[in-house]
């Protein structure tokens, strides 16, 4: 789900910036440079780039990112065949991230407002 989610994301970007999807990206990536001592190691190598969120616009790159992750996978699970239900649930499944993200942002204003920081 997280990868179907991050493809529409990469879809609606715009409803949620001002910024481009590729300004946004190459600000993220910045941030990781800058801030890579920091990060803990299980998150460095999945970060240290964030050009994959833009592959996940179209349907093949969301399926190559399956691939990739079923080869990772500890436990042999093929995740290739659920691009068939991205494909046919594609309305559904956009009209809950569409319900579901305004909720992502409301839980991080909330944390800033509470004095947690963002990254920079």
């Amino acid at each position: 789900m997280d990868v179907f989610y991050d493809h529409f994301l990469s879809n609606t970007f715009n409803r949620y910036s001002d910024e481009s999807l590729p300004e946004f990206i190459d600000w993220v990536n910045r941030c990781f440079v800058k801030n890579g001592e920091s990060l803990p190691l299980w998150l460095k190598e999945p970060t240290r780039s964030m050009h994959w969120l833009a592959s996940y616009k179209e349907e093949e790159g969301v399926g190559k990112a399956l691939a990739r992750l079923s080869a990772r996978s500890k436990r042999g699970a093929d995740l290739t065949p659920s691009l068939t239900e991205l494909q046919t649930h594609h309305e559904g499944l956009t009209e809950d991230f569409l319900e579901f993200f305004p909720d992502v942002i409301r839980f991080v204003a909330q944390r800033e407002s509470e004095g947690k920081r963002r990254i920079e």
